[in-house]
């Protein structure tokens, strides 16, 4: 959790509209309750009549990582960014690529899929939050992007190329 606040302190210092939030949700169904601490930047566009809204998951990776996975499963986690930068539709998108993975690995090893594992659940941690800690008012800051990608960004891009090393 430290290393979130420092995130989150350096991208505003770096002039960037971060704020760190925490998504929490009752049990829904067959989806347990939790929460989950994630960051969220908010960049200008070049007009500055919009702004788009990014999530910062610094354990992405980490969090469909799975004990006694089939092999195939394996691969296709290790593909994974360790730190996801992207907008959040980007994210749910391969959040349902891995879930569904995630379950023909359980069903192929023959062992239970944990809720936790489940495409509903591993969503609700980036669902928007009510807990956000408000946006510092940031001067604009050109961003070159690239589908889910910020490149050339100052600290982002610090943490995306230097973190793997």
């Amino acid at each position: 959790m430290q290393l979130k606040h420092t995130v989150v302190n350096q991208l505003c210092t770096k002039g960037f509209n971060a704020a760190l939030c925490k998504s929490k949700w009752q049990r829904i169904h067959n989806i347990p309750g939790g929460t989950h601490e994630y960051i969220e930047v908010l960049v200008s566009t070049k007009s500055r009549s919009k702004h788009v809204k990014f999530v910062v998951e610094l354990g992405f990776q980490d969090e469909f990582k799975m004990a006694k996975a089939c092999d195939e499963y394996n691969k296709l986690t290790d593909q994974l960014p360790e730190i996801y930068i992207g907008k959040t539709e980007h994210m749910n998108a391969v959040i349902r690529v891995v879930c569904d993975a995630a379950k023909k690995s359980a069903k192929e090893r023959k062992i239970h899929l944990g809720p936790w594992r489940k495409r509903d659940f591993m969503e609700m941690k980036w669902r928007e939050s009510k807990e956000t800690k408000p946006f510092k008012e940031a001067g604009f800051l050109s961003v070159k992007w690239s589908g889910s990608l910020l490149l050339n960004t100052g600290i982002l891009s610090y943490f995306i190329f230097h973190t793997s090393s």
